[in-house]
């Protein structure tokens, strides 16, 4: 049990680092607004004059944070890990890296009633390809089962099939409006990334949920995992953790109830 819960964690923890660096690196954007000693009091203006970065960072932030959600509850179903999918990771990683420069692109030309519609077909366009590659990633992981854990329910699988086939059309829709109201098309980016945020828990709760196997929060633990099996052993009942409450919970089977 402990070599399926490790498998993919190096392949975890250089993502986690990637998203973090990607997120960091909006920030520098945000210029700190520099005022001669001739120019008393336009600290306010200066500020307000950089409102097209502050919709980009945003935007940006708030959608790199809902793909590294993503990216995290989809590795509590794949457990295994093969050299085709850690390429695939890496141009996902790709992808990441380079939002801030979209970014950058955008907050510059959100103003300009002519550019912002290249620079948000730019801005959508990418985003839609770390979507395209978010599909694959899952796909070659879900194929057959190839690389999920053994207990993965299947709903849960065919939910997560579903919602990665829609993402890239959703961003290929806020793409083509972009010809017509390049601001709209960001508006409906931003909308995407909250729509994802609001994806149900319980579903890839249950998914990692399984015999002998304790959960904390959405992502199994090896540590509680360790105290599951040796409380299994006892006949006792196993704890699951959901984030920071424990709730004791009787083994159904009917050995373990005669022993309560």
């Amino acid at each position: 049990m402990e070599t399926e819960f490790n498998e993919t964690a190096r392949v975890e923890a250089f993502s986690d680092a990637v998203f973090a660096i990607a997120m960091t690196l909006l920030v520098l954007e945000l210029k700190i607004p520099h005022q001669g000693k001739d120019q008393p009091g336009v600290l306010l203006q200066q500020l307000m004059d950089q409102r097209s970065m502050y919709v980009a960072f945003l935007t940006s932030f708030v959608t790199i944070g809902i793909m590294w959600i993503k990216h995290h509850r989809l590795f509590t179903l794949i457990q295994r890990r093969t050299h085709t999918l850690i390429l695939l990771n890496l141009l996902l990683m790709l992808g990441v890296t380079v939002v801030p420069f979209p970014t950058a692109v955008l907050a510059q030309n959100l103003s300009d009633p002519l550019d912002v519609k290249i620079a948000a077909l730019f801005y959508n366009g990418w985003f839609a390809f770390i979507a395209i590659m978010f599909n694959a990633l899952w796909r070659y992981a879900s194929s057959g089962g190839r690389l999920l854990a053994q207990s993965v329910d299947q709903r849960a699988v065919r939910a997560q099939t579903r919602q990665f086939a829609l993402l890239p059309l959703f961003y290929l829709v806020a793409f083509a409006v972009a010809w017509i109201n390049g601001p709209l098309s960001i508006a409906i980016s931003l909308s995407l990334a909250l729509v994802l945020a609001r994806q149900d828990e319980d579903e890839l709760v249950s998914a990692v949920a399984g015999q002998g196997r304790a959960v904390v929060g959405d992502r199994p633990s090896q540590e509680v995992s360790h105290l599951a099996q040796d409380l299994a052993a006892r006949e006792m009942p196993v704890p699951v953790v959901d984030r920071f409450q424990v709730v004791e919970v009787e083994e159904h089977d009917a050995e373990v109830a005669a022993v309560a």
